[in-house]
């Protein structure tokens, strides 16, 4: 049976309506949108945006006595790769998954979330400014 906070996760979830291809609803959708971010703790990946990280493998040492060499190397920093991979996927899922269609396929190249939002920033805010300097001309 899922716990409350899985049934609260869901309905803030599902209650973000998709963005629209002609950004009709970006603002509302970018507030959402954030909301659900900062709920999922992954709000950080998008505002500070951090580079997809490098292992940095540790050579094996010598073997002692009862021990054998492992064939492969250790990564030293495999648990940071770990929680940067998980961090990128979560917020990659949320910002993609209220995406309409024909903005998804825009944008589907983008591997890391932080590229993806700033994309979408940059087109819609970007699209905003020109209607107002429509409307101001």
């Amino acid at each position: 049976m899922p716990s409350n906070m899985d049934q609260l996760d869901a309905k803030l979830l599902d209650n973000i309506k998709w963005l629209r291809d002609n950004g009709s609803n970006w603002k509302v959708w970018k507030a959402q949108t954030i909301i659900a971010l900062e709920h999922q703790e992954v709000l950080y990946f998008i505002e500070n945006p951090i580079p997809q990280l490098t292992p940095i493998y540790m050579s094996p040492g010598k073997a002692t006595m009862g021990q054998s060499l492992r064939s492969a190397d250790t990564v030293a920093n495999a648990d940071d790769i770990a929680a940067w991979d998980r961090s990128n996927h979560i917020a990659k899922m949320q910002i993609f998954m209220t995406l309409e269609h024909a903005i998804a396929n825009l944008y589907d190249d983008k591997a890391v979330a932080s590229e993806l939002w700033n994309a979408l920033q940059a087109h819609f805010e970007e699209k905003g400014l020109v209607a107002v300097a429509t409307l101001a001309a």
